[in-house]
């Protein structure tokens, strides 16, 4: 129950995602996909979900690695990507 009400789902605007990355990402999504993931219980189209991850990933500066799989990636730009980093992060990608 929570605020009287018997929890049947968990809210949509709630994502879990593992701290680990083996864990947290989808090995056969690519790193856009996988950050599309969180919006997908949205009601927007696949075009609209596309266009906002691609959006989060100019944010935080890993907009070039959209199309890379998550094993292509090294430590530290999966790292940087997971944790928002600054884009100075960037340099130490792929």
């Amino acid at each position: 129950m929570l605020n009287g009400r018997p929890v049947t789902s968990p809210p949509a605007e709630i994502v879990y995602l593992f701290q680990q990355y083996t864990k947290s990402l989808f090995p056969w999504r690519n790193v856009r996909d996988n950050v599309a993931f969180a919006l997908e219980r949205k009601p927007l189209g696949r075009r609209e979900r596309a266009e906002r991850a691609s959006a989060y990933l100019a944010m935080v500066g890993l907009d070039e690695f959209g199309n890379h799989y998550p094993w292509q990636l090294s430590a530290a730009c999966s790292s940087a990507w997971r944790s928002r980093a600054p884009s100075r992060r960037r340099r130490a990608c792929c």
